[in-house]
């Protein structure tokens, strides 16, 4: 419902504001005075269309305006929508916008005036020829229903009925159905359409999961029997080689009691031989002690002489160094001499002292006689130092000849050392054998033959020898084992050390065994026969169980399929019944040509038809009946008006003009009641009243008022002002003042 338009230098208003009630609105005015330019304007806003022509018509005063607008509230579905168009001085738009109860929708720029009139198209639910069509009757065009193509009235039905709406949803319910299947399609590799194939394919499978079963059970069977086979063979084999198992380790066995044997004799004859040379070191037992004990002697001899040498070599170093700190004593006066001389000296120097002591006591000239006495004593000391030089030379010459009596003896020592020496190395050997090592063997013999006991174990141990050496000879005679006499094992055990025993046990053991076994050589080839018979079978059993391995693969694999498939089936079951509902839903319900719509179309169809009958009974007219109807044509469908005058069908063209006028209003009305203006609140008629007589339009007058008590908002533009005198409606006056159009309301009653 219209709630508010302005029109700001649009057409012939200047600016001018009108609000819109409920009931009915009617405009009245002459010719030019700007009623149908409201209607423009409206439209106008709505869509940015209207009926003027090129923009530049739409702009006031010639276009010496600078810009104008239209600004159209309307109120739907409970929420208040406010739409906005500016344009220039030549009618360009610049700007456009539509709000919803104050939020912003969309908006269009100069040059894109789209987004704004699809948002209109949008919440209106119809463009804007099927705006002129159904809601906004404008001037001359109420009788074009009549003229308009029959498949033009089919789709101006559907558009009024928002079958556009269905065809959307048709068209979109095929790409909802194919993006179904396309994802069918990447889920499960398949379509729907491919589900008769996959249950061929499922049924192609059960089969040879069948039969891959009964040949598997088969295989079972005639594997369980070759195992069976097998394992008796296996038990056999078993049971023989384990006795060539016993064979072999009595064998080894022998071969370790040889290997005992020929050590226990080896080391019996290198006793006996150790013996036999120890009695040999035993006869030179005298003869080596005495050496013995002579280089002892000997050795004891040396170690005294190099002590004394040790101890010469000292003394002769510390002569030498003594001798080298002396005088060497050459041309010096012996010490008899000096004494003679000091005696001399001494006996002079007292007589000069003496007349040195006279001539001072008497007074005499003593100079000569202190000079003498001085030269006596300088002598006298001269010929100490001479007497100590004496001494030092004597000193000297007595270490020489110490010196060289040490010299001496170190040189006999030296010599007698050497002879020790040689006759220790004469000592040392005996028929080139060393006298120590001799000496060690002795006493080793001695230990040997306390060891065995002496002369009566050294029998007993040659006899061990002599009898080992006869049961070896037997025991390397034998080549298998059952040829060993049991008896010599035990002859073996008295002359084997002790350890031996478990081992001469283990053999006789394994020989009785053996021998109650009563393995032949025949047996090892029944061992080989039968060997040869298991890999036979191994052979078989393992390429009977890879064929087995192989078809449970298959049957698994087979399992697996089936498995798949009947998910695969189950989700292409389901998809192509949900798949064939909906196309079966999409072409009954979303097509055009339908049953569901087409049924809807004919309920509306009968529906009009009725309210245009009681529009034309209000008018009193003479068409009795009228009926829209739908015909099937080769291509689609179309719709044609069905006129009955007196009951008679005829040709709308055969009518009057006026009742002309009258049928087609009677269809504007009632479609424009059924459908649009019902929808969305408002019906505007723009000179409704021509070519209609005065009785006609009185009785106009009449339905328009019913109309708007039925309908929220009825707009009807007339120049005919005395139709409507005394009319349940508000009247606006339209006149022109000053090149303007002004609006003024008429006060008018109101039932």
């Amino acid at each position: 419902m219209i709630r508010r338009v302005k029109l700001v230098n649009f057409l012939s208003h200047r600016e001018t504001e009108i609000s819109f009630g409920e009931g009915l609105t009617v405009f009245i005015g002459r010719n030019g005075a700007g009623k149908s330019s409201v209607v423009d304007a409206i439209v106008y806003a709505l869509y940015g269309q209207h009926t003027r022509g090129q923009n530049a018509n739409i702009v006031h005063d010639g276009g010496r305006a600078q810009e104008g607008r239209v600004e159209l509230d309307f109120e739907l579905n409970g929420k208040l929508y406010r739409v906005v168009r500016r344009f220039d001085g030549k009618g360009n738009l610049k700007e456009a916008s539509i709000r919803e109860d104050g939020k912003l929708l969309a908006t269009s720029e100069r040059g894109v005036d789209r987004r704004v009139s699809d948002t209109v198209s949008g919440l209106l639910g119809m463009n804007y020829e099927r705006m002129r069509s159904s809601v906004v009757i404008q001037q001359g065009e109420v009788d074009a229903i009549l003229r308009a193509d029959p498949k033009e009235l089919k789709e101006l039905f559907d558009d009024l009925l928002g079958l556009s709406t269905f065809e959307q949803a048709y068209s979109r319910m095929k790409d909802v159905l194919d993006g179904f299947e396309e994802r069918i399609r990447i889920k499960v590799r398949r379509s729907p359409d491919d589900l008769m194939l996959v249950e061929e394919e499922l049924e192609k499978c059960r089969k040879l999961l069948t039969e891959g079963k009964a040949k598997a059970d088969e295989l079972e069977k005639e594997l369980a029997k070759l195992k069976d086979e097998h394992r008796e063979i296996g038990e056999r084999i078993s049971r023989l080689e384990g006795l060539l198992q016993l064979h072999n380790e009595v064998r080894s066995s022998i071969e370790a009691l040889r290997g005992i044997v020929r050590r226990e004799l080896a080391n019996l004859e290198d006793k006996v031989g150790k013996i036999e040379r120890a009695m040999k070191a035993l006869a030179l037992r005298e003869e080596v002690e005495r050496r013995i004990t002579r280089i002892d002697e000997l050795r004891v001899e040396i170690f005294r002489l190099e002590e004394k040498e040790r101890s010469l070599q000292k003394q002769l170093k510390e002569i030498e160094e003594e001798l080298k700190r002396l005088p060497s004593g050459a041309g010096a006066k012996s010490i008899e001499e000096l004494r003679l001389e000091a005696r001399t000296r001494a006996e002079r120097l007292r007589d000069d002292a003496v007349e040195l002591g006279k001539a001072v006591a008497l007074g005499a000239e003593t100079s000569e006689l202190a000079d003498r006495v001085g030269q006596d004593v300088e002598g006298v000391v001269d010929l100490v130092s001479e007497v100590h030089e004496s001494a030092l030379a004597s000193r000297a010459a007595e270490l020489a000849a110490k010196r060289d009596a040490i010299k001496t003896e170190i040189e006999e020592t030296k010599r007698r050392k050497k002879e020790a020496d040689r006759e220790i190395y004469e000592l040392g050997t005996i028929n080139g054998q060393d006298v120590q090592r001799l000496r060690n063997e002795v006493l080793t013999a001695e230990q040997i033959l306390r060891d065995v006991g002496g002369e009566p174990g050294v029998s007993a141990l040659k006899a061990r020898l002599e009898g080992l050496k006869e049961r070896s000879s037997r025991l390397e005679k034998v080549k298998l084992p059952l040829e060993l006499d049991v008896s010599e094992l035990q002859a073996l055990a008295e002359v084997l050390p002790a350890d031996a025993k478990e081992l001469l046990d283990r053999i006789r053991t394994g020989i009785m065994r053996l021998r109650d076994e009563k393995l032949g050589p025949e047996d090892v080839i029944q061992l080989e026969h039968l060997r040869l018979m298991r890999d036979e079978l191994s052979r078989e059993i393992g390429g009977k169980e890879k064929e087995l391995e192989k078809l449970r693969e298959d049957v698994q694999r087979a399992e697996k399929e089936i498995g798949e498939l009947e998910k695969v089936r189950d989700v292409l079951r389901k998809a192509k019944e949900f798949r064939d509902l909906m196309r079966k839903v999409r072409d009954l319900v979303y097509h055009r040509e339908g049953p569901v719509l087409r049924s809807l179309r004919g309920w509306v169809y009968e529906r009009v038809s009725e309210r245009a009958r009681e529009y034309l009974d209000a008018f009193d007219s003479p068409i009795s009946d009228v009926r829209i109807e739908e015909e099937r044509t080769g291509k689609g469908s179309r719709v044609v008006f069905r006129c009955f005058y007196q009951a008679r069908e005829v040709s709308w063209e055969r009518l009057s003009g006026g009742e002309k006028v009258v049928l087609a209003l009677a269809l504007r009305l009632a479609i424009g009641d059924v459908l649009g203006a019902q929808r969305l609140g408002f019906f505007v008629l723009d000179e409704p009243t021509v070519h209609l007589d005065a009785e006609k339009r009185r009785r106009l007058r009449d339905v328009l008022m019913r109309l708007g008590r039925k309908m929220p908002q009825v707009i009807v533009i007339t120049h005919d002002e005395e139709v409507f005198e005394g009319a349940e409606a508000r009247v606006l006056r339209f006149e022109m003042e000053r090149g303007a159009t002004k609006v003024s309301e008429v006060k008018s009653s109101r039932g």
